[in-house]
């Protein structure tokens, strides 16, 4: 029985420190005029554009203080224009929802057109159509942190618990 009472203690002493010295490396962005601090947890999605304009959206990586990578491709901070979050829940539910409530729309069109009158369903049908569109077009409604307007990005390693 003590023989299990001190390997008990020792398996938790030792699981103790290693969790204890874990570090987790986060993308800061902080605002320079305002006291503003974001932070992006690494492989978090994200959408980035470069000055040169390329678009990049993937998982982040953080592979050293001054580079990032998006789907294989290493950016460097200094490169990167804006960047916003890229939530997977959000981007299902708003592109599936607009898709679904588009196509509603245009049979509910088809079904006027048919039984009533086919000229009153053109507006339902570019309701509906503009609907599918948005969710074609896959949108984000977190906004972008846009280096020109003060934002500044680094690397940092924070303590997990």
């Amino acid at each position: 029985m003590k023989k299990i009472l001190n390997y008990s203690l020792i398996l938790f002493f030792v699981f103790m420190g290693t969790t204890s010295f874990a570090q987790e490396k986060v993308l800061q962005l902080e605002h320079q005029k305002r006291d503003v601090t974001r932070t992006i947890k690494e492989n978090k999605r994200v959408r980035v554009k470069t000055k040169d304009g390329q678009k990049y959206k993937g998982r982040l990586v953080i592979v050293d203080a001054n580079t990032i990578s998006l789907e294989g491709t290493p950016i460097s901070l200094d490169d990167i224009e804006k960047i916003k979050r890229d939530p997977l829940l959000i981007t299902v539910i708003a592109t599936t929802g607009f898709i679904y409530l588009g196509s509603v729309i245009v049979g509910i069109g088809g079904i006027v057109a048919i039984f009533v009158d086919s000229t009153s369903s053109i507006p339902i049908f570019a309701i509906g159509g503009g609907l599918i569109t948005l969710g074609a077009l896959n949108p984000s409604y977190i906004p972008a942190k846009k280096m020109a307007n003060g934002w500044s990005l680094s690397v940092q390693e924070i303590p997990t618990n």
